[in-house]
């Protein structure tokens, strides 16, 4: 709330929240610390957080600027609690794809402020009670705000504390998948439409081939609504059942994927209807416009979610090289896994934080709630993004199993 009244935008808060001018504000906000620290002296080993609000990242330069100061003073930083790389590297796209801030700095980056978080606990840790501080600094005489943004926001990664990717590294993987989604579109647009088989599809009474896979698109889309807008209801009737809120909702967003799995069972002359050079055309432009799309604001998210949607799309759209019965069972069980209540899941168990499936059912709970909460009160928009673009996507590649298995 100070942020936003700093730059006098109380007025995008929400009107639960009010907040009155700060007084004595001048000049701008150069950059922040934020210092979240259990004891007071003694500080030997610390965490730095640098992901914001939808994967945001602070100015490089300010990164290597902080780890550079801590080295002197005989304090060894560490990210995301982990020492090797692969994994290291693994987490930090898991915590930039959450779009949530690994700290309180991540308020700051979303108004162009190089922010970065610091935790950890001192000697005192027992006997004293939790610091938590925001430290800004002012004035035009700081070097780091007049650095280009070329080092800025979400245009590296870090595999160590000491090491960074840069995007001209990590962006050729995503660019192989979006190749090959659009080579899959592309046979499917010119060859797919010749298939001898789509001659035994039916033909709707809308006529054409465009005409089917438009009203099974907007379908997809009426699903993926349907997830952005119900969490609310979910909330009141898990408080009315006296059910925790996180539960009640990933209950809600499980009876929603449910119903849009079952969705080609309850309606399966819309499937037979489409043709399947149509479908799969729609199918695998859909998701690398989409994957394309949520790259340019959260890389992270765009890639984690590449690695299981793009092959199940394309094996789905593959050639029949496979008994049908194989093949069904096998995308079957791959597009359960590549779901949004699967990465969710499998997101937990990536991240280090469930150890079962109990403790991974609790910890999508949390992550679930966490990140519709988020949307609404700090404007992050990886809940909204996993909706409206990957729910309708992976829709589409469901209906198109069921499509080429049926007759």
């Amino acid at each position: 709330a100070w942020l936003y009244a700093h730059h006098g935008e109380s007025s995008l808060l929400k009107p639960s929240i009010s907040v009155s001018d700060p007084p004595h504000r001048s000049g701008s906000i150069q950059a922040a610390v934020a210092l979240e620290f259990a004891g007071v002296s003694g500080w030997q080993r610390a965490r730095l957080h640098v992901e914001g609000v939808n994967g945001v990242l602070p100015n490089l330069d300010l990164v290597n600027t902080v780890v550079r100061i801590a080295g002197k003073h005989g304090v060894r930083l560490e990210l995301h609690g982990s020492d090797r790389q692969p994994a290291l590297l693994l987490r930090s796209l898991l915590y930039q794809a959450s779009g949530s801030p690994a700290s309180l700095h991540g308020l700051f980056l979303p108004f162009d402020i190089p922010a970065v978080g610091l935790s950890g606990e001192g000697r005192a840790a027992a006997s004293s009670s939790a610091t938590r501080t925001a430290g800004a600094r002012r004035g035009g005489d700081l070097a780091l705000a007049e650095q280009p943004a070329g080092a800025s926001f979400f245009f590296y990664a870090l595999p160590a504390i000491d090491r960074y990717v840069s995007i001209g590294d990590y962006t050729p993987p995503l660019g192989v998948v979006l190749l090959a989604l659009a080579l899959a579109a592309i046979d499917s647009l010119v060859v797919g439409f010749g298939d001898g088989d789509a001659s035994t599809k039916p033909k709707s009474a809308g006529g054409g081939v465009v005409g089917p896979v438009a009203r099974l698109c907007v379908m997809a889309g009426c699903f993926g609504l349907l997830a952005l807008v119900a969490p609310a209801y979910f909330i009141r009737t898990a408080a009315a059942f006296r059910i925790d809120p996180g539960a009640g909702m990933l209950i809600g967003l499980l009876a929603v994927q449910a119903m849009a799995a079952a969705f080609p069972l309850m309606f399966p002359n819309m499937i037979v209807a489409c043709h399947p050079g149509a479908l799969r055309l729609a199918a695998c432009l859909s998701l690398g416009l989409s994957l394309g799309a949520v790259s340019l604001v959260n890389f992270g998210l765009a890639f984690l979610s590449a690695l299981p949607l793009a092959p199940v799309c394309l094996l789905a759209a593959g050639p029949d090289r496979l008994p049908a019965v194989l093949r069904f069972g096998i995308g079957a069980v791959a597009l359960a896994a590549a779901s949004p209540i699967g990465l969710l899941l499998g997101g937990c168990y990536a991240a280090g934080g469930a150890r079962s499936l109990v403790s991974a059912w609790t910890c999508a709970e949390y992550g679930a709630l966490q990140g519709y909460v988020e949307g609404q009160l700090l404007g992050s928009f990886t809940y909204r993004l996993n909706c409206l673009m990957l729910l309708p996507c992976w829709l589409l590649a469901w209906c198109q199993l069921f499509a080429r298995a049926w007759p």
